[in-house]
This record gives C-alpha cells, structure tokens and sequence, in this order.
C-alpha cells in the first residue's frame, strides 16, 4: 500500500504491480500473479494500462529475456479475462511478436527458459487469436513502442500517445518499461476520460456487513426459519426479451434470498416456466455479480435498471422506482451475499441455525462428526496405535491435530509407519503449501494394503532442487505395498506437462525420483474449468426451438466433457493399478485440493462400495473435500466476490460422478436429484459445509454456529426422490469409460431454471415422431405372388420376433396382440426372389399393451391380466378362460389370469400360419373357437389341407412348445430364442419354398377369421346405427353365455366320464 502526505494508504495501480513485478530481482510467483490478476478483475478500467504494458514488455526489442518471461507468464494468466483478451487483440503487432518469440533460442536463460518462453507465446497467441491469421507470413518488424502506433478499435478514437507529456520517471533508471509504464499510465487517463461521458449518477450506499436491517411484516410461502424480509420494492418491473414483456410486480430482498412476486395467474402460457422453475427465487449465495444502469427510455423517461447474474447463468434485469431503491437493493444484496471473508457471520447459515436451535431446543448437529477419520480408517484396516503389531505398514497419526505442520489438512493424517516426525516436516517444507503425501484411500488386507495417496507439487524449481526426506517418503509408500516392491510408484501428476513445466518458474516441479513412474493427466486448472463452464452455459443459452442451431459445436468447443474425459482417465488409470497391480499411486496436481480432489474420488467411488451409498457419499465430500482443504469459499465464491480464482470445481465433480450413475445405473444408492440438491445447497449459504477453505477454519469459525448440509440430508431419513429404486448392492469395482460417446449432457442440472427445447413445443398436442418403415405389413408378404418364402426366412423372422418379445417381457410388458398384420417388414416383400431372406421386422401396435407389476415379473406363472383383448384368432387359452362366464374347468385348467406367455402363443401362432398356410384352430365363430383352443382333445395339425406340405421335425417341435395350450408348460421368448430350430445350430436342408396356394389359403382364412370376430369401427356409426349395434352386442353376448353355459355342462361330462 502507498502513503501519500502521512494520509490513508493508497493501494498501488496496476502498472505500479506490473512495474515491481518485471523489475530486475522480482520474482513472478503464483501469489504475484493473482494480486495482479485480482486487480485487473476488481478494477476492470486498468485492463488496457495492464495489457499494453505487459505487451510492450514481452515485445521490446532487444528487451531483457528474463523479463520477456515474466510478462509471458503475467499476460498467460490475465488472457482468462475476456477483456484483456480483447484488449491485447487490439494491440497492433503484438501478434508478430509472439511468432518472433515461439522460435526463441540460446537466450542466455537455459534451454528450459527457452521452452519456457516458447510454450507461453504459444498458449497466449492461441487464446488470443485462435487459428486465425496465417502464422506462416513474415513477421513484421516489431516497434520499439508499440503503444504509438494506430489501434484498430470500435472504442472511440483515442488522443495520439505521441503528443501525451511524460512525467519524469519514478524510478531513477530510464528504462524501455519505466517509459511503457508512463505511457500506460497516461493512456488509461486517456480511455477513461474517453469513456465516460456525460451520464447520470447512480446514489451508491456504503455496503456495511454488519448492520441491523429493518425488518418488515412480510410473509410467504417457503419462507425458512431465521429468514426475515428486509426490503420491499413495490412497485417493481421485470424485463423480459422472449418474448418482449414488462410484468410488474415486488421484490423482496431478505437475508436468504431476492424473490419477485407477481399477482397470481401472470405466468402462463409461454411464461408458465417461469413460476414452474422458479427462476425469480434466487438465494443470495448465487449472486455473482451486480450491474446498475441509469438509461433513458425512447420516450425520454428516466429508467433505475438493475441487473443481476447469478453462479447458476440467470440473467435477470429489474427496473426500480427511484435511483435511491437502486442503491439500496445494491447495498442489501452485496452485503447480505458477499460480506467478505472478515464479515462471515454476516451469512444467512448463522442466523438459520439460531432460529432452528431455538425451535427445537437442542444445539445437536450429527452431521458434523458425519466423518469420524478414525472410524472411517479402521474400516481401510489402518489403525491409529504406533505399537500395533497388525502388520499394516500405514498409521493414523495426529500429528497435525493443531494444524502446523499443514493448515490446510485435515487434523488426523494416514502416513508411513516408518517416518519419523522431523522427516515428516522436512517434506512439509519442500512441498507446496506444506502439503505432504498422506493417505486418501486404502484397499485393506484383501489388496495387500494397496493405497491411494494425495498431495501438492515439490518445489523444486528450475534449478532442481531436492529433498532427501520427500524422496525416502515416497519410497516408503512403494514399499508399503507387498506387490510394489517388484514394481515403480505410479505418481500421476494430473496437470498437463506443458503446465507443469511451466510451475518450474513459479517454484514448482514433480518427481523425477528414482523408483517413480511419472505420468502427466492432462487436466486442465481451475481456469480452464471455469471458462469451459462458461461455455457450456453459453451453449445452453443458445438453444432455440426456432432454428437449426449450433449445439454439438458448441457442447464441443466449451471444452466441458473433454475435462471430465480427462478426469476418469486418471481415475481409471489408479483404479487399474490399485485393482490389479495391487500397488500403491501417488496423485497431485498444483495444490492438491481441485483435480486432485476429484480424480481421488472418482477412484474411490469406483474402488469402494460404501461410497457408492448415500450415506457413504456424504462421508466422501467431507472427506475428500472438505477436510483435505477444497477452496469452497474462493472457489464458489461463498460470502466474497468473484476473484479470479472462482471457479465451478465441485460441481464439475459432480457431473462426474452423474456420469458414472448413467454407466452404472444399478451401482449407486442414490439418485442424480441428491447431486442437484448438492450443485444447489454449495452456493446457497444456508449451511455451514461450504463456507470456508479448510477444515481448521470450519472447525473454528463455522461448525459452533451453523448447521451441517448432512443433517438436514439424513436427520428424518434421505427423501424418497434421492434413493434409488434400482440399486443393487454388490462388491467389487466399477471400471467407467472416459469415452466421450459415453456421455449424456446432465440436462437437470443445465437446463434446471431454462426451458429446454422440448418444453417449447405446444403442450396442446402430441407430437409422435416415428420412424418410417417401408417393407408393409408381414400378412402382406405372406401372400404375395411374386414373393419367395422358405422354411429358413420364416426362422430368421421368427428368431427376431421372439428377441423382441424377449426384451419387452424383461420390461414387464406385454403386447397382448401379436398377429402378422402387426408386423412391418423394414423391405418390400413385393418382389421377385426370396422376400424375408433380407428383411428385418419391426412390432408395432402397441395400443392394448400392459405393464406386469414389479412383483410378478420374473416369475414364470406370472399372471397379472384378467381382461380379454387380442384378435380372438391368436387369442391363448387362459384369454378365453377369463371370459365372464367362461366354462369353469377352462378356469380350473388354466387360470383366471394371464401373463406374459400370452405374446409367445400369439407368435406362434403367426409361425404356424406363415409356416402351414392355415391357422392352427379356425371356427365359424368365437364361440366355437374358444372351444377348440380351450378343448383338451383339439391339438393343431403340422401338414397343410391338401398334404402338400410339411414343416420339418426341429420346426415341428419348436411350434408344439409355442402353441402349448398349458401355460405352465408353455416356454418363455427367452427360451424360445435359443431354441435350436431359431438359433441355427441344426445344419438345415436347401431352401424349399412355402407353396403359394398355402401362403394364399393361410391369408383368406385369417382375413375371413378377423372378419367374423372383430367389431366394426364405430367412428362413422349414426346415434341410430350405434343404438342398434349395441341392441345386437348385448344379444350376441346372451347367445356366448347360453353357449359357454352348454359347453360346460357337456365338459363337465366328459371330465366326470373319463
């Protein structure tokens, strides 16, 4: 901070940071870059004095190498601020000077510098410009100012640089980059004066955390215990584009949330989805940023517009009363969201808990020991006892219990039992941020002790240095494993290698020891993370009902799945080593608490079954996460501001692992509702699990206060819509694939507060898309003169039929009207040649078709159905059996329901007609074919009419299975489908021909059957015809009793006589 004539500090500009961090003996690390990349973010008006300095740095002719590095690697960072993307396209040159720098060599810096140098002029040339341009035209000459050339730019023209005054140098050195920083400077005052033109003041309010707020006699639906209303703004209008409307209505701005409430029935018709999705009920937690406006209306009015983005791509835009509402709905919201980390219990979760502790009297909260560590590692075979003699070579040490060896981990630590303390802090020391190589995970006995271990970077530099200590370490975990002693550690450093070598100037590195195998996971950082969501939110935006769109490009440019690709490749590779080899694995990335975070718990969540419990997820989050440290309140902004830091990391985990649910989907105990409740409660601010960085800072500021997400998950049992109904407990690990043809966009989560496409559709009709097959119906191609049909097509489409009937039955349905007019071949069978030899089929008609229940499914009598439907010609016998009024020895025999075998005797009915040109019962009437299906002394005949033709004994015996009148004999389609006669394991004979006049008299017979028992459509009928059908309906039904009545009595005779 500066301090101008003994008065406040004056924090220093931004060419004042970039001007001490290229000075000669600064070191551009990692906390450098953010406080400069923080800057820029915070104070958006110095982009164009960051960049243009930062450009004439890395550009300057005959500039000092060492500082043409750092600006490269300054300028890498800022380049994720769109701004300064745009910014430095606009410098003229600037792109030249990037291809001069992508072939520098023998710099005097090393050959590692050199690579250094190439790879950011690379990765800045390709953020800025992409593939435009053609990087194979000479490079001009590069100025020695670039600042004082022309810019092509839509800003207003700016003054020449060339005329503007340079002060005298702060600095006694006159140097190329003091002159850019005056320069700079000077053309900042520039823009700005520019830039600001006359407008009208918008009333700002001092935002105060910490304040009492008025608190107004305001109620409504949902409100929650602690939540107060502390501001009303009536009225007040929301803008919406599409389509173009004003609705009035209040905004109400509580210590939770920002809620617009209209008059009831405003939301309909197309803006139904509104109330539906509850885009207006924003907590505060999801606030990302604030946009006041003080525009003029066409007609000249003034307008108070207030726009509000939030963490999940809402965009909502307001217009208030008065400039003085704006500034206070302003205030309000940043200092009820973004209070800061000084100002945390200025955060609704504080004051929810109070209020649930008062009403309920108890101050209990289980959810916080939700995560005991030595309970959780004695299931691993870990104990904590130093004098152990279980022969586990790992311990649970409390080494860290007052958190100094490491802040940022959690109190209790697994390490090697053989490491002494002061080697422990020995390689604190040399890794980043003091996080060491601990314990995440460990397979036990059964694995041999096999384990996954996490940390952050060495920090060895570029000059390599070393600890003997860090290497003992993890020499110590390769042995730990019986099976890793004969084999190197396989430490996946996560990053790509281009980004680990560039931590080298930072002060990183990775392990180049002897006894390690080092593979680099190429994930992307927490920058890559957040633009590619942004992406991917952007992506979502662009979706349109009314055109072609872009989304596969767009999915596919965001980056998003390329990332999560990535992921489950490392985790696949730790389960693949842990699971088979049976060794130990070493994962980090830069500061082990993001991709380390997720891969460790892909992994787990593949390798345990437990974690693949609700119970068991819950307790991985705390673990993973929380304990070990995952930036929750940086990395989702939890109570502050967006820095450059922010970045979605837990949520793109839980697309992960939403992911894994899809491959999986009888694996996991809970459903993809749990994981939106968790993408919705880490930002809310409502509990306390989310709030802060580390376990040390939860333990101390938070957990006394708030309440636990977990508690509120599990306290009354997980809620229904968060179990799954299909999960089958079972051991042994899941193996996902990293293929992106794999994945499925999480539309739940995407399109959870915007209409999906398919939403858009009229709601006042059914639109049925389906799918065009043009071959006809297979009654068609039966009697076809010009077609040729053998024994063998009739198996091919038989084989196909029943693998139908196959699948639907495991789905517990039943079609419950198979006949070959519901058959479609996908050719046309109207040609010379063998027709079905090539075609394939399709089932179609599904309008009489039922679900079995659950229960019955898998039973072989499952019998469900008592409604007689169906063409009476492929009608079963239990159909006719639960006939009201049906002979009683027909129920006796065979039931008075049905189930699924009901299709497999249809389909045999429709082999036996394709097959024998006849139908295997055929009557006058319903009634006298009821007889013979249901008739013990009636079987079907396996040669036509005339004798002419004969069906083969393997066919034979496969239509005797189908047609079986018994149900319990009957065999399933499953069975049906390995039947030798379909699965072509008997050597068949040549193709002979079904003769045409069978074919034809197998048509005529079934046409004249449908005829006479199926009822006319009544959709033309007149009151009067339909009067007098219904007339002769109730007296044909008389005559069915009567009949089924004497039936009886003469079944009941013969049953008697034999």
């Amino acid at each position: 901070m500066l301090c101008l004539g003994g008065g406040e500090p004056v924090e220093p500009t931004i060419g004042e940071r970039i001007f001490q961090a290229l000075a000669a003996g600064s070191n551009v690390d990692f906390p450098t870059v953010t406080e400069i990349c923080d800057r820029v973010a915070k104070e958006p008006r110095e982009v164009p004095e960051a960049v243009r300095l930062l450009a004439g740095a890395f550009a300057e002719k005959g500039g000092l190498p060492r500082r043409k590095l750092k600006a490269l690697t300054i300028m890498n960072e800022l380049l994720y601020d769109k701004r300064a993307e745009a910014e430095l396209r606009q410098v003229h040159g600037v792109r030249d000077a990037l291809w001069t720098l992508q072939a520098t060599s023998n710099s005097g810096l090393g050959p590692e510098a050199d690579e250094q140098i190439r790879m950011f002029a690379t990765e800045v040339e390709k953020k800025c410009f992409g593939a435009t341009g053609d990087p194979f035209a000479a490079p001009a000459l590069v100025p020695e100012d670039p600042f004082t050339l022309p810019v092509a730019s839509t800003a207003p023209a700016l003054a020449p640089l060339a005329s503007l005054p340079l002060s005298p140098a702060k600095d006694a050195g006159s140097s190329m980059l003091g002159a850019l920083w005056q320069v700079g400077s000077q053309l900042g005052s520039v823009v700005k004066a520019q830039a600001s033109g006359p407008r009208v003041e918008i009333p700002r309010i001092a935002v105060r955390p910490g304040v009492v707020r008025p608190t107004l006699d305001v109620s409504f639906e949902g409100l929650l215990a602690g939540e107060k209303v502390h501001y009303a703004f009536n009225p007040a209008v929301l803008l919406i584009n599409k389509p173009f409307r004003e609705v009035q209505g209040r905004l109400l701005i509580s210590n939770y949330r920002l809620k617009f409430q209209v008059p009831k029935g405003t939301w309909k018709d197309k803006l139904a989805w509104i109330g539906e999705k509850q885009v207006l009920d924003v907590p505060l937690g999801l606030v990302e940023s604030l946009e006041l406006e003080a525009p003029t209306s066409q007609a000249g009015a003034q307008q108070w517009r207030l726009v509000i983005s939030t963490k999940d791509f809402r965009s909502i835009v307001f217009l208030l009363p008065t400039g003085k509402e704006l500034g206070q709905a302003e205030e309000a919201v940043i200092a009820l969201s973004q209070p800061g980390p000084a100002y945390t219990a200025a955060l609704f979760a504080f004051q929810h808990a109070a209020s649930v502790r008062e009403q309920t009297g108890s101050s209990r909260d289980d959810g916080w020991t939700l995560f005991d560590p030595r309970r959780e590692f004695e299931r691993m075979d870990v104990e904590a006892s130093p004098s152990s003699a279980s022969g586990c070579p790992w311990l649970l040490s409390s080494v860290n219990s007052t958190y100094q060896l490491c802040e940022t981990y959690p109190a209790f630590l697994a390490l090697p039992r053989c490491i002494k303390e002061e080697e422990l802090r020995s390689v604190a020391s040399f890794r980043k941020r003091g996080r060491l190589p601990t314990m995440s995970w460990c397979g036990g006995r059964a694995r041999g002790f096999a384990s996954l271990w996490r940390c952050s970077q060495p920090t060895e530099g570029l000059m390599g240095n070393n600890c003997q200590s860090d290497e003992k370490m993890l020499e110590a975990i390769r042995l730990g494993a019986t099976a890793g002693r004969n084999r190197e550690l396989l430490v996946v450093d996560l990053r790509p290698r281009k980004a680990a070598y560039a931590n080298k100037v930072g002060g990183g590195g990775f392990e180049s020891y002897t006894g390690c195998r080092l593979v680099f996971g190429g994930i992307d950082n927490v920058h890559g993370v957040r633009d590619a969501w942004k992406k991917m939110g952007q992506a979502v935006a662009n979706l349109s009902n009314d055109e072609v769109g872009s989304w596969f490009r767009d999915v596919a440019k965001s980056g998003w799945y390329d990332l999560i690709g990535a992921i489950f490749n490392c985790a696949q590779m730790v389960v693949h080593e842990i699971e088979s080899q049976q060794c130990n694995v070493v994962i980090h990335c830069s500061d082990g608490w993001d991709r380390t975070a997720q891969v460790a718990s892909v992994a787990m969540l593949c390798m345990d079954p437990y974690y693949r419990t609700l119970h068991g997820l819950l307790v991985l989050i705390q673990k993973e996460f929380c304990s070990f440290g995952h930036c929750f309140r940086t990395r989702l902004a939890n109570g502050e501001k967006p820095t450059s830091e922010y970045s979605p990391v837990f949520h793109q985990w839980l697309e992960c692992v939403y992911q894994l649910l899809l491959q999986f989907p009888t694996a996991f105990e809970f459903t993809s509702d749990l994981l939106l409740c968790l993408a919705r409660e880490a930002l809310t601010n409502r509990y306390g699990t989310f709030l802060t960085d580390s376990e040390r800072e939860r333990t101390e500021q938070v957990q006394p206060h708030t309440l636990s997400l977990w508690t509120a998950i599990l306290e009354s049992g997980p809620a229904a819509e968060y179990i799954n109904t299909r999960y089958e407990a079972m051991g042994g690990s899941l193996r996902p694939s990293p293929t992106q043809v794999n994945f499925q966009t999480w539309e739940d989560y995407w399109f959870r507060h915007r209409v999906h496409p398919k939403d858009e559709l009229d709601k006042r009709f059914l639109y049925v898309i389906m799918e065009r097959v043009k071959g006809g119906e297979l009654f068609e191609a039966l009697k076809s003169e010009l077609a040729l049909i053998t024994e063998q097509d009739v198996a091919r489409i038989g084989l196909q039929l029943f693998k139908a009937l196959e699948y639907l039955h495991s789905c517990r349905v039943v079609h419950r009207d198979i006949k070959a007019q519901n058959i479609l071949l996908t050719e046309p069978p109207l040609l010379p040649g063998r027709a079905l030899s090539k075609a394939d089929i399709k089932v179609i008609d599904f309008g009489l078709s039922a679900r079995l229940p659950r229960e019955c499914c898998w039973r072989p009598s499952d019998r469900a159905f008592d409604i007689v439907c169906g063409t009476p010609a492929c009608c079963a016998p239990e159909i006719w059996a639960t006939q009201e009024g049906a002979v009683p020895i027909w129920k006796k025999r065979f039931g008075s329901r049905y189930g699924a075998k009901v299709d497999v005797y249809a389909a045999g009915v429709v082999l036996y007609m394709a097959l024998l040109g006849q139908l295997p019962y055929h009557a006058e009437n319903s009634l006298k074919l009821a007889r013979l299906v249901c008739s013990k002394d009636s079987f079907p005949s396996f040669e036509s009419k005339d004798g002419s033709h004969k069906v083969s004994s393997r066919c034979r015996d496969f239509l005797s299975r189908l047609l079986e009148k018994d149900p319990n004999n009957r065999c399933t389609a499953a069975e049906a489908v390995r039947h030798a006669w379909l699965s072509g394991r008997v050597k068949r004979s040549l193709p002979q021909p079904i003769p045409l006049q069978v074919r034809s008299s197998a048509a005529a017979q079934a046409e004249a059957s449908l005829a006479h028992c199926l009822p006319e459509c009544e959709h033309h009928a007149t009151p009067k015809e339909k009067s007098e059908r219904a007339l002769a309906l109730a007296q044909a039904h008389r005559d069915w009793v009567q009949g089924l009545e004497l039936a009886s009595d003469s079944e009941s005779d013969s049953e008697s006589d034999s």
